[in-house]
């Protein structure tokens, strides 16, 4: 309380920058939206990039948050020019892209699970937080077979004295992603006949 006349300083009014907050998480359905048993995935290098609302080039790189694995934020976040930022994901080692979501917020994702573009914060109105922006992630698959003289036609190995394995035969893999992403891989068999594909995504179902 101050009385009549009296002047005082030293009242001083923090302000804090917006956050953005992402989940990474692996998506059993790959619906773009964690479940129950959908567990995060931490270790993920994200980037947020853009220009702000003054014309300055903006490149934060997220941080985890303590004690919730799998979620990030982007700190101190100026607002936004009229585009917006992109929020890009490093594809996280032993899995498929799923689906990128904003989540009911500002974005629109792009094809192939890694990228959000127009991530908008605005100039007046600034909310303390948005988010979270969500990228599901697909756990990969293996595929086994191999190649034999199938000496009776049965397409069954017999005994290998009489339906050996056959080295040396390229194989190729062809399809579509559940991402809608097409899928291309070749190897070729070993010396017993025997090939692998690993680190397969999920396929599209058709």
């Amino acid at each position: 309380t101050l009385g009549s006349g009296t002047a005082a300083t030293g009242y001083h009014f923090g302000e804090r920058l917006p956050r953005v907050t992402v989940r990474v998480f692996e998506d059993a359905d790959n619906d773009g939206l964690p479940a129950a048993g959908d567990a995060g995935i931490t270790g993920v290098t994200l980037h947020l990039t853009g220009t702000s609302s003054t014309g300055a080039a903006v490149d934060i790189v997220a941080t985890p948050i303590a004690g919730q694995p799998g979620r990030y934020e982007f700190l101190n976040v100026p607002p936004s020019a009229a585009g917006g930022y992109t929020v890009t994901e490093t594809q996280p080692a032993t899995y498929a892209p799923g689906q990128a979501n904003p989540n009911g917020h500002a974005g629109t994702a792009q094809p192939g699970g890694n990228v959000i573009e127009g991530v908008v914060i605005p100039l007046t109105g600034t909310p303390a937080s948005v988010g979270d922006y969500l990228f599901g992630e697909l756990t990969s698959s293996q595929l086994r077979g191999r190649s034999f003289y199938d000496r009776d036609g049965d397409g069954s190995q017999g005994a290998t004295s009489s339906e050996p394995g056959l080295p040396g035969v390229t194989i190729t893999l062809t399809g579509t992603d559940a991402s809608g992403q097409p899928v291309t891989r070749s190897t070729v068999t070993a010396r017993d006949g025997g090939y692998r594909f690993v680190d397969l995504p999920l396929d599209n179902g058709a």
